[in-house]
């Protein structure tokens, strides 16, 4: 694991994590929220996005799921997969030759397909999340772990407590993934200090999380 990384080549590897699953958490709520704005809440879709800071409009349905992919907003499908890809072409040389493979085809895929004048439909989300869970397989299959999986992976941890504390997720399941961010942490860290995380309001937990983070990629 004695493996030396930049300061940005660490920063890279850990957004490189956190925009793939970020990308990932996104598409496994697109199906959901579709039959509940058919069937239940036409707005339900808008709401899910409000929390992560987007205004999203669409007329129906099947609209959304075409806005949520290629719509003009920082949470779409097209830029997330782009900011991976540009995260993974610097850092190429940390990354599993097949992971980065599957990013660069991924983000071909999501190109093409932004070009398509006809609607989207949940087969090219289920192509999506194919390739995304074939990227992280890449990413976990090896048997010593090396300092850039650890930052990989923090990174794709950080993206799931601050997608499941906006969501409205309940703060037992965050406390948990947060307690593997710090062993991982501890491991990159001389004389790591964890912080006292459990019953703190959202905004404050999201402020810790990023001062470890930051104490963690510090050059």
């Amino acid at each position: 694991m004695n493996q030396l990384l930049t300061a940005t080549t660490a920063s890279n590897l850990y957004w490189f994590g956190r925009y793939i699953e970020r990308m990932e958490a996104i598409l496994i709520e697109l199906s959901d929220l579709f039959d509940r704005i058919v069937d239940v809440d036409a707005n339900a879709g808008s709401l899910f996005y409000a929390r992560l800071g987007v205004t999203l409009e669409y007329k129906d349905a099947r609209d959304f799921i075409n806005v949520a992919l290629f719509g003009d907003h920082h949470a779409n499908m097209m830029r997330l997969a782009y900011n991976a890809r540009e995260n993974a072409i610097i850092s190429r040389n940390y990354i599993d030759a097949e992971a980065f493979g599957t990013i660069i085809e991924l983000y071909r895929l999501l190109e093409h397909e932004s070009k398509n004048m006809y609607t989207v439909d949940f087969d090219f989300v289920d192509a999506i999340m194919t390739r995304i869970s074939a990227l992280w397989g890449s990413l976990n299959h090896r048997l010593k772990r090396r300092n850039s999986d650890y930052f990989i992976r923090i990174g794709k941890l950080v993206e799931k407590v601050d997608f499941n504390l906006r969501q409205g997720c309940d703060n037992e399941f965050v406390g948990v993934i947060l307690e593997e961010i710090d062993t991982m942490a501890a491991l990159l860290v001389e004389d790591y200090v964890r912080a006292k995380t459990s019953g703190v309001e959202r905004d404050t937990l999201i402020a810790e999380v990023n001062a470890k983070i930051d104490r963690i990629i510090a050059p």
